[in-house]
């Protein structure tokens, strides 16, 4: 008679064998099966190997994966993130470009362009190794460099700008021959008259505009409007990293915390460092 093992919901006859006999398995037969008792292992060529204390299956034991792995990111929006940064990285260039240039004519005496400039350009290179590689780390990064963008550079940006161009335009009171007068504006320490009467300037009204003496006064349109149009690019530069940032941390922030960032779990098992001996009766 031979001894009956259910696999796969098929049955399957194994040989009885004595002590130095091993039973014959069919090809295809589960990994160990037990036969009379005794724990059979199969082999490829249907037969099989008793094992004296075969060594337990460790099961449910999470290891590192290995190396190689794809740790990438399946929700992250690479080709709008590629673009983005680029996008951030033109205009940090542009930035900084006119935050020298201000410096250099001195319409402004601070460089708000240059440092928020060169943050920008950072934020966008992170950018294009977040949408290259796609890796957790990388992904996190341009996350964290958008949101401190918005806070501290892209708001810095447009605040300096529009004080810029505030401070461009201004009406000041001066003396004449008839008292206090709001004559006109100041620009960059150049009277502009209110009228449209072009006139010139005799005297610098700086020197003592509280003295009793008669001053006449002849004021002359002059305008800066290069000064005006580097702090309005300033401020657009701002505005559209602003935006830009958002949009580079709902990207990023995406992939991170949203509903495509749960990958399947994989469980890594871990390997029998030493299998207890096995005996081929086969060749006995």
């Amino acid at each position: 008679m031979g001894s009956k093992y259910k696999h796969l919901d098929k049955e399957y006859l194994v040989e009885n064998g004595e002590n130095d006999t091993v039973p014959h398995l069919p090809p295809g037969s589960p990994t160990h099966v037990t036969v009379q008792g005794t724990p059979v292992r199969a082999t490829g060529d249907g037969h099989g190997i008793y094992m004296n204390n075969p060594p337990p299956i460790n099961e449910g034991t999470i290891i590192p994966p290995p190396e190689g792995l794809d740790k990438s990111r399946p929700g992250f929006a690479e080709t709008k993130v590629f673009k983005l940064s680029l996008l951030q990285i033109c205009l940090g260039a542009l930035a900084m470009i006119l935050g020298i240039t201000v410096l250099v004519t001195r319409t402004w005496t601070t460089g708000a362009g240059i440092f928020s400039g060169l943050f920008f350009c950072v934020t966008g290179i992170v950018g294009q190794s977040a949408a290259r590689k796609k890796t957790n780390c990388t992904i996190v990064a341009y996350l964290v460099l958008n949101i401190l963008a918005i806070i501290l550079f892209a708001m810095t940006l447009i605040t300096t700008a529009a004080i810029g161009i505030t401070r461009d335009t201004r009406v000041m009171q001066v003396y004449d021959d008839d008292g206090v007068t709001t004559v006109g504006s100041v620009t960059n320490n150049t009277i502009e008259s209110t009228s449209n009467t072009p006139i010139t300037i005799s005297h610098d009204f700086t020197t003592n505009p509280m003295s009793t003496t008669t001053h006449h006064w002849h004021f002359v349109r002059q305008n800066y409007p290069y000064r005006m149009v580097q702090h309005a690019i300033l401020m657009l530069c701002g505005v559209l990293h602003f935006i830009m940032c958002i949009l580079g941390s709902v990207f990023s922030g995406r992939a991170v915390c949203g509903k495509n960032a749960n990958r399947p779990k994989i469980v890594y098992y871990v390997p029998v460092q030493k299998q207890q001996e096995m005996t081929d009766m086969s060749t006995a």
